[in-house]
């Protein structure tokens, strides 16, 4: 399994990761190709259907320190959605990604 390290800011809720028993909710953030590669063969058909292994990196305000490192296994992407652009509200552009896992936890 490949492992992808994705990293988000934490310095507001908009940005921090967040989870249910099954499933993390990154909204916005950095993230490395492989990620998007792996979504694309995921959209467009492509069975069957990879887990992976994944990091998932916190970061201060200032975006030079990781503050948090969650580990993820034999994720899924559940859901991808793109951002809602409207010109009249000037807020900026998130895409958000839920990844379905069998296992979540803090590594310290």
């Amino acid at each position: 399994m490949v492992g992808t390290t994705e990293s988000y800011a934490a310095s507001g809720a908009a940005s921090t990761p967040t989870w249910c028993s099954s499933a993390v909710y990154l909204p916005g953030g950095a993230v490395k190709s492989e990620l998007w590669d792996w979504l694309q063969r995921v959209l467009s058909g492509v069975r069957p259907v990879v887990r992976y292994d994944g990091t998932i990196e916190v970061l201060d305000p200032s975006g030079n320190d990781v503050v948090a490192t969650w580990v993820f296994d034999r994720g899924l992407p559940a859901k991808i959605s793109g951002p809602q652009l409207n010109a009249k509200t000037g807020e900026i552009a998130i895409e958000e990604l839920t990844i379905s896992h069998e296992g979540l936890r803090l590594r310290s």
